[in-house]
């Protein structure tokens, strides 16, 4: 089980790679988004490294309903990729040039979160 972190803290994560690449001011953008909406009540996060777990469930089951999404410096792409079960391969892989958030709230509304 992991145990999410506060949208506040993921934020001040995420600035701290603004420094590396400028892109990372959309992930930045992206929890400030969550955090000042109702989203923030029903959505858990964690970080790894560059990429961002997103769950429903608190504490979080690795792998079990998560969302990652993060950065791809060579490619300069946002990659999603929903986990449903932990030990499958991932069950929807996609990625984006931009437009984060409009893709983070198109994706979320797939998955009926």
């Amino acid at each position: 089980m992991i145990k999410p972190r506060q949208w506040e803290d993921i934020e001040s994560f995420y600035k701290d790679w603004t420094n590396t690449n400028s892109k990372f001011e959309e992930m930045v953008d992206l929890i400030g988004y969550i955090r000042n909406s109702k989203l923030s009540e029903k959505l858990y996060g964690y970080t790894s490294l560059n990429n961002l777990g997103i769950s429903i469930y608190n504490p979080i089951v690795p792998r079990k309903e998560v969302l990652f999404i993060c950065f791809d410096l060579a490619n300069g792409l946002w990659n999603f990729e929903f986990q449903s079960e932990p030990f499958l391969k991932a069950e929807h892989q996609c990625s984006y040039k931009d437009n984060l958030i409009e893709h983070f709230i198109h994706y979320i509304n797939l998955l009926k979160w």
